[in-house]
């Protein structure tokens, strides 16, 4: 309410005109003050001052249209210090429940009503037993909004909004002495038998347990230990009302209880592209034809992800995890976008070998990378790469019609399992599923789409097409956080050497053994009974390559390349030349044998015999020993050693003078060039040059 009033004012709530205002102020001395206004002066009078039943329809008439404003919490005009009072009459506000705070909100707008009668009515006592005298008035008409907020106030059954003065003045003793909060009225008490009960230990017992019993189940098992727990429906309020982790606990194991408790969000913030690199597997969805025999097959697909762009920077396919597909994967990643400071992935035997992070050989050490393992069970860590594998993988293997994930109607994934099969069984290859080379490509189409389409976790930029604000893409993202100095990008000759994961082994007669294959260099005869480190190609198992203890390069050594028929091929083909001679020289005296006696059998009369028949079998050999015969006299006579050094010899000029050979001499004498033989005669030839010819 104001302090002073106008005569208009003063006349429209006494319903007479402005003249008898100013005649009835002038005849009981209502004091005023004259206030200079645009075009004059204009008379106020004090509201303090005023007749008592002036004062009151003046009362009467503000609260018709007063609109008291609930206070917020927290409000610094009413939180001062006064808020530090005794423990006992005030409640935490953080503690205080929604209807606490709307009664002490409610309570404070009508104190603030109090206040601005009192200047009215002349003191706050007076301003109290007005307005308990207007609330309890049934023929007072106030504002809707002073309505509403005096029945919130009272926090009684009914629509009751009558206050009376002496509650009015408990509540701002109350608001002075203990601050605003002491307002909020105080919450009620758990009935006693609403206390926990003697049985709900026993139940929580029966009911958190590894295999999830039913309320039902662990209900009628503890009856039948000999407890009297209440109705179903009162055991049931009871579990609502445990908090969630007391609820799961001993029903979910270490890694499932996870879901309901708090975690800690990792930033990127600080990172750079090519800081970190997390990788995992991810066993396809979706079946393939294999790449040697055809049949079908779920391929495992190693995924590399760069941490701050989100960006797939390299993966692998193979048909088992293991540690050369990881490895494999690692090397496009380099290749493609660099070499990481971090590699972060889970402690799958994939992951955790000798392989990869082994002291000295492993490649990671030799890449200066470090590497990083998540806890176990720890799954949640990993959710860049775990999301990628759903977002990339999983919902990339619903286009293929191979697709096999739990979601896929039973009835259809079954009749594409038997025609498939039936396919594959018939013609060797089928329509339902890819080859592996439809699978390469396919997978690199869908990591393509996925480092071209925006990600949430991403900064939004504004699209260049568009206009709009968008999120940014990771591989947009890295071509616009990446700089020069960020990427380490090895050359091609230390991809090839840092790839070759090495082993140490003991040599032993010119041979290393690794992955039962024998190894055959003649370099390392002075390195007999001596350890060794060997690199091995993992794309090429035919060659490693041979270090000493120091890194220094030995030699190349080659698989089996000590094996030697048992005899040359040209003395088995001359036995078996003479052993078809020596054969048909046999058979042609046992047919001169039977002329002979046919021809005395007849000289002496008797009937010449007939001539024998001879059997299947016999004409079967026959057969194949007059091919066997035939085809070593059209076979070309066998190239000596010595020959076919001349003609890699040949083959090395024309190239070198720049003719062209065919492809298939080109193929041979890259083979030739690796064999021991031609090493042997290389050393010759050097030493004595063409006269080793003769």
């Amino acid at each position: 309410m104001k302090t002073m009033y106008s005569a208009q004012e003063l006349a429209d709530v006494l319903n007479i005109s402005r003249q008898a205002v100013f005649k009835r102020a002038k005849k009981e001395s209502w004091p005023c003050r004259d206030q200079k206004v645009k075009g004059g002066n204009k008379r106020l009078y004090f509201a303090r001052h005023l007749p008592e039943e002036v004062r009151e329809k003046v009362a009467e008439k503000e609260l018709t249209k007063s609109q008291p404003a609930i206070l917020e919490e927290g409000n610094p005009a009413e939180q001062d210090d006064r808020q530090t009072v005794h423990a006992s009459r005030r409640q935490s506000p953080a503690q205080l429940k929604d209807w606490q705070r709307e009664i002490r909100d409610a309570r404070l707008a009508i104190l603030s009503v109090v206040q601005e009668m009192a200047h009215a009515y002349g003191g706050i006592t007076k301003a109290e037993q007005a307005l308990a005298k207007y609330s309890s008035d049934p023929k007072t008409t106030m504002s809707p909004e002073l309505v509403r907020t005096l029945r919130t106030a009272n926090a009684r059954r009914g629509n009751s909004c009558h206050v009376g003065s002496s509650t009015l003045r408990l509540w701002r003793k109350t608001r002075d002495q203990h601050g605003p909060d002491a307002l909020a009225p105080a919450p009620m008490e758990r009935k006693k038998e609403e206390e926990q009960p003697s049985w709900l230990q026993p139940f929580v017992k029966l009911y958190c347990r590894p295999t999830k019993p039913s309320i039902g189940q662990a209900y009628e098992q503890l009856r039948k230990q000999g407890y009297s727990p209440p109705s179903k429906r009162t055991v049931e309020r009871w579990v609502r009302s445990m908090p969630p982790l007391q609820a799961a606990k001993g029903r979910m194991g270490p890694r499932d209880i996870k879901s309901v408790k708090a975690y800690v969000k990792r930033t990127t913030d600080e990172l750079r592209p090519g800081d970190v690199y997390t990788a995992d597997g991810h066993k396809a969805d979706f079946e393939v034809q294999h790449p040697e025999h055809g049949q079908a097959v779920r391929p495992e697909i190693i995924s590399v992800l760069d941490v701050k762009t989100r960006k797939c920077v390299g993966f692998s396919i193979e048909l088992h995890e293991r540690a050369w597909l990881v490895a494999d994967a690692l090397r496009v990643s380099c290749q493609w976008n660099g070499i990481p400071a971090i590699f972060y992935v889970d402690n799958g035997c994939g992951f955790k070998n000798e392989l990869l992070s082994g002291p000295g050989f492993g490649v990671l050490n030799r890449l200066g990378v470090t590497v990083k393992h998540s806890l176990p069970y720890g799954s949640q860590a990993r959710g860049v790469i775990e999301r990628f594998n759903h977002s990339c993988w999983v919902r990339a293997s619903k286009e293929l019609p191979s697709y096999i994930g739990q979601d896929m109607d039973q009835d259809a994934q079954q009749r594409v399992h038997k025609k498939s099969r039936k396919e594959l069984a018939e013609t060797g290859s089928t329509k339902w599923m890819p080859t592996w080379e439809q699978m390469l490509a396919w997978a690199m189409e869908r990591v393509m789409d996925y480092n071209s389409r925006p990600h949430t976790d991403l900064p939004k930029v504004a699209d260049q097409e568009t206009g709009e604000r968008r999120h940014m893409a990771p591989g947009e993202a890295w071509e616009r956080l990446a700089g020069e100095d960020d990427i380490v990008r090895p050359t091609q000759l230390e991809l090839d050497d840092m790839f070759r994961p090495y082993v140490v082994r003991k040599t032993s007669r010119c041979l290393v053994r690794v992955y039962n294959g024998q190894y055959y260099a003649r370099e390392l005869q002075d390195y007999h009974g001596s350890e060794v480190r060997v690199g091995i190609d993992i794309f090429d198992p035919r060659w490693v390559w041979v270090r000493d203890m120091e890194g220094r390069l030995i030699t190349t050594a080659e698989l089996d390349a000590h094996a030697r028929p048992y005899f040359h091929p040209s003395v088995v083909e001359q036995a078996r030349e003479k052993r078809a001679r020596e054969q048909q020289k046999r058979l042609q005296r046992k047919e001169a044998k039977v002329l002979e006696l046919a021809e005395q059998k007849k000289e002496n009369g008797e009937p010449a015999p007939e001539a024998e028949q001879p059997s299947a079998d016999q004409l079967q050999a026959q057969r194949e020993l007059e091919a066997e015969l035939q085809q070593e006299q059209q076979k070309p006579c066998e190239e000596t050693p010595l020959e076919r050094f001349k003609r890699a010899k040949r083959l090395e000029q024309r190239m070198a003078d720049g003719e062209s050979v065919s492809e298939e001499d080109a193929r041979w004498l890259r083979g030739y060039q690796r064999t021991s033989e031609y090493g042997g005669y290389q050393d010759m030839f050097e030493d004595f040059g063409e006269a080793i010819f003769g």
